[in-house]
């Protein structure tokens, strides 16, 4: 992933249906800097069991160069709290800082 882009995250949910998810909460973090998504913000893929997280250039040069830790974390339609374990993604520098139009 690079600083400045717009990648979207694919989270394969496994140990629950996607389905019974209501309340999905989507962290990035790196030191005291954290981005993070809610439900509005992703695509839930019932078929694939998996969620997709558009990330915008703000979001993204939010963070620096380095390891970035990613967990999902969810209310059920039960009310049952849930949690991924958390991944670690790489974030790659660019050399044009900013928003590019």
């Amino acid at each position: 992933m690079y600083r400045g882009t717009t990648p979207t995250l694919e989270i394969k949910i496994t140990g629950i249906e996607v389905s019974e998810l209501e309340s999905i909460y989507i962290t990035l973090k790196q030191y005291q800097k954290e981005v993070t998504k809610s439900t509005e913000d992703i695509t839930i893929d019932e078929i694939r069991n998996t969620l997709y997280i558009p990330l915008s250039q703000e979001d993204t040069l939010t963070l620096s160069r380095g390891y970035v830790y990613v967990q999902m974390r969810a209310v059920t339609k039960d009310g049952l709290a849930v949690a991924s374990e958390i991944v670690m993604k790489t974030m790659e520098e660019i050399l044009k800082e900013g928003v590019i139009t």
